[in-house]
């Protein structure tokens, strides 16, 4: 299961195809991905550039959010054993 989730979310978020390359459709939807912000930082440290939205901000913002519903899951786990 997690594999085909992985799987999906490099395709939408461009490791597969370029960004620039995709339906407009697929674009606003990859700004969901992690892995989208992940291409986009290691182009930006290519690049040293440092225009539009920081994508570390948005790998933080990521991990804070997983790793609050991890521990809601958990929890909610617990609860039901």
């Amino acid at each position: 299961f997690s594999a085909a989730i992985s799987m999906i979310f490099s395709l939408i978020g461009g490791a597969f195809i370029t960004y620039d390359q995709m339906p407009k459709g697929l674009q606003l939807i990859s700004k969901i991905t992690p892995n989208r912000w992940i291409i986009k930082s290691v182009d930006l440290m290519q690049n040293n550039s440092l225009s539009g939205i920081n994508p570390n901000i948005v790998l933080f913002a990521f991990c804070i959010i997983f790793s609050g519903a991890a521990v809601l899951l958990i929890k909610m786990v617990k609860v039901q054993q």
